[in-house]
């Protein structure tokens, strides 16, 4: 509404030639309908969403590409997905959708708003490199030179029979940068042996194992947080919310406490097949909140 949001232009990106030009076209359309540069706007009174196609392993580009035509502006959001099906997944605006594309919004804010990242996992063990990988494909290969399902599952303890998609869910990776988790979450095992995961993975990166924590606690926490950088209660939340995280709030019968979190508070929420916030990551709920 008005009272949160003053304007907002928005745009769908075409990215069946390239991610590059795809979102450089895209930038333009936005600098035209708002008319000036994206990177002239002040980026305490505007934000990005960020809506990308979930299955064509587009996001990092775009992310990419967005920190370069806007690198004040902060760009949020997820990408889409098709109920866990792995068929089809689109996004729209405007009467056009796109099975590789980007949905993007620029919004000019009315009122004072933060940012909310929480994945709700702790480092578990120790480090590992990846040393064989194909990033495009998010397929790593090789862990510490070891064949990637034997190095995960000796780190569990577990034979590599016994890897599994709830064992992913519970010990995801993480790139760490300070104390701060950029989880990169295993979503299957290949044909040739490789293990994909839920967003890119390059050679030479150092990831820690990570575990999951109290899912409920630690989205509380963020929630208090926020209300406290604002200096007031939350007014509503815009939330980009893993696949991973619903996976999680089922197999535990969490639904209710976490719903509670929200009692009172205005939302909206997307399951997500990834989330985006300055760069990739997995197993995360990204939010914008007022």
């Amino acid at each position: 509404g008005a009272a949160v949001v003053r304007r907002a232009v928005a745009t769908l990106a075409d990215l069946t030639a390239d991610v590059p030009t795809g979102i450089r076209v895209a930038a333009d359309e936005l600098a035209a309908q708002l008319g000036t540069d994206l990177r002239s706007l002040d980026p305490t009174r505007h934000v990005g969403l960020v809506l990308v196609d979930g299955l064509h392993h587009v996001a990092e580009d775009v992310n990419h590409v967005l920190g370069t035509v806007a690198p004040a502006l902060v760009f949020l959001g997820g990408s889409a997905g098709d109920e866990l099906r792995f068929r089809a997944t689109e996004v729209a605006h405007d009467g056009r959708a796109s099975g590789l594309g980007a949905a993007l919004a620029v919004l000019e804010l009315a009122v004072p708003v933060t940012m909310m990242k929480t994945c709700s996992v702790e480092p578990a063990g120790p480090t590992v490199v990846v040393t064989r990988a194909d990033a495009a494909r998010r397929i790593v290969y090789e862990l510490d030179g070891q064949p990637v399902l034997d190095r995960y599952a000796g780190l569990l303890g577990l034979r590599v029979d016994q890897l599994n998609f709830s064992v992913y869910r519970g010990n995801p990776f993480g790139l760490m940068l300070g104390d701060e988790p950029w989880v990169r979450s295993p979503k299957q095992i290949m044909p040739d042996g490789g293990l994909e995961f839920g967003c890119s993975v390059a050679e030479g990166m150092t990831l820690s194992l990570l575990r999951t924590t109290d899912l409920v606690a630690e989205t509380r926490h963020a929630l208090e947080t926020a209300e406290v950088r604002l200096g007031r209660p939350l007014a509503g939340a815009l939330l980009f919310d893993c696949v991973y995280r619903r996976l999680e709030l089922d197999a535990r019968g969490l639904h209710e406490p976490y719903r509670r979190l929200f009692t009172g508070l205005p939302t909206v929420a997307i399951h997500t097949y990834g989330e985006s916030y300055l760069a990739s990551m997995n197993q995360t709920c990204i939010g914008l909140l007022w």
